[in-house]
């Protein structure tokens, strides 16, 4: 099943989200405990990378800017997600058996988000799983 991530965390739930996970360093005012399944604070970036891309992102950034910025801040999102490695196994065997899981956060944007970042590491990890299945 897929993993989504054109959700934003305040958007209410329907049929297809399957399990709604919120993927935030901080609980996000307004939202019920009850609109998520789960919480894993511990897959979100840093305060410190968090800080880095706000300060960035406040700023008026060409194209060329927004896309080596983005390269930098993906390659150290993935290495704080290193520590992260067995929860990211757990989604990936999830993901495998089949259940949908709906990736929330406060962006509004999936092309600046951590959740696209996090979904390739966790297909990445699904599909080695499978081939040492083989």
């Amino acid at each position: 099943m897929p993993i989504q991530i054109h959700k934003h965390a305040r958007l209410h739930r329907d049929l297809f989200d399957g399990t709604r996970i919120l993927i935030t360093r901080y609980w996000l005012r307004g939202i019920s405990r009850a609109s998520v399944d789960e919480w894993r604070p511990e897959l979100a970036p840093s305060k410190a990378l968090l800080g880095r891309a706000l300060d960035f992102w406040k700023g008026d950034p060409s194209e060329e800017e927004s896309i080596a910025f983005s390269a930098i801040w993906q390659q150290a999102y993935e290495a704080e997600m290193l520590t992260q490695a067995e929860m990211i196994t757990d989604l990936a065997h999830r993901h495998i058996e089949g259940e949908t899981l709906t990736l929330l956060c406060s962006c509004h944007s999936q092309t600046h988000c951590h959740r696209q970042y996090l979904t390739d590491m966790i297909l990445h990890t699904a599909e080695t799983i499978l081939e040492y299945a083989e």
